[in-house]
């Protein structure tokens, strides 16, 4: 027999050269869709995010590491069909009407049927998490109103995964919570939304991942790190550091520009950057932050027992602060759009 002559079901066919070329490019194409989804969305890099939470979990609960890697592969794709939905609703900052929400729902089936054109295991993997990712625990999901152990368990991680990462990162309708905020509500929703079990095995992968999801306190005390982060995270950086009662100096190098953030006994207390001090000096950064996909960081020790009076440029609460620089960012960000 020669190669590729088998029947189509045979288990133990041996694909054609032209099969292989086949399956790679359309797995090539979308990938393609992916940062397509990602630049609609404003949010680079969210599938692959997604996928390495997805793995880890999967990994947690004691999945074979053939369907663990299968997951971390297909996972990306999950919101594949978002491509068909119009980019109007997509990118609307407030909430959506009954009619636009309906539109939404539909992502899930348009994405399974892009993903149906194949038999490999990653786009059967891909087409299952597709059409699952939206269902409930408790039933109230779409499409189908699966419930319990109904749902398929990578759809299960997938949701959870995609849920977590989308509330810690920027979307244009609202913005990006931090990791505090996202757990509190993860948690609220186990037993309706979430499984229980897995929301229980989600909240131990979290406390083993490094810094890049969580910045634990204990890891700054008489530290100096070095590191990266995108916008995103240099937020959560910021509020994951006035969670405890150390003092600190954080160095943000966004392009060529130094900015220089004082953190005292758990809150923002000093920002200097580009001739700006204090709140318009904060807001002038995370501003220009939104520019740069990546920025270096140092965080070392502050060691004063009081800061001078000229370094306390910041008086309002941190988290406070913050939410009203990026109400204001997107305010601005707003008003220049409308201008164009």
């Amino acid at each position: 027999m020669r190669r590729g002559d088998s029947q189509p079901n045979d288990p133990f066919a041996i694909p054609s050269y032209q099969d292989i070329e086949r399956a790679t490019s359309r797995l090539n194409t979308l990938e393609h869709l992916i940062r397509a989804n990602e630049v609609l969305l404003q949010d680079g890099g969210h599938g692959q995010r997604v996928s390495e939470l997805a793995a880890m979990l999967a990994r947690r609960l004691g999945m074979p590491d053939d369907e663990v890697e299968l997951i971390q592969l297909a996972a990306p794709l999950h919101d594949v069909g978002i491509i068909g939905v119009p980019s109007k609703i997509i990118l609307k900052p407030g909430p959506l009407s009954t009619e636009e929400h309906q539109k939404v729902k539909k992502h899930v089936e348009i994405g399974a049927k892009m993903l149906s054109y194949g038999d490999t295991d990653i786009l059967k993997m891909a087409r299952l998490i597709a059409l699952t990712h939206h269902e409930r625990f408790d039933g109230t999901g779409y499409p189908r109103k699966l419930n319990g152990d109904n749902i398929p368990l990578v759809g299960q991680i997938v949701a959870l995964a995609d849920f977590f990462d989308t509330l810690t990162h920027h979307r244009p309708y609202r913005r990006a919570w931090s990791v505090e905020e996202a757990i509190s509500k993860v948690k609220r929703r186990s037993g309706s939304e979430f499984n229980p079990r897995l929301v229980t095995a989600f909240m131990r992968v979290l406390t083993e991942k490094e810094e890049r999801f969580l910045v634990k306190p204990k890891q700054t005390q008489g530290l100096q790190l070095r590191g990266t982060v995108d916008i995103d995270t240099l937020y959560d950086l910021i509020i994951s550091l006035t969670h405890n009662n150390k003092s600190s100096k954080l160095l943000v190098y966004v392009g060529f520009s130094e900015a220089t953030l004082l953190i005292h006994k758990g809150r923002l207390v000093h920002t200097e950057f580009n001739r700006f001090v204090g709140e318009e000096g904060l807001m002038q950064m995370l501003a220009k932050a939104e520019s740069y996909p990546s920025m270096d960081f140092m965080l070392e020790p502050f060691e004063r027992e009081n800061v001078p009076e000229e370094l306390l440029t910041i008086r309002t609460p941190t988290q406070r602060l913050l939410l009203e620089t990026a109400a204001e960012l997107d305010h601005r960000r707003e008003a220049r759009n409308t201008v164009v």
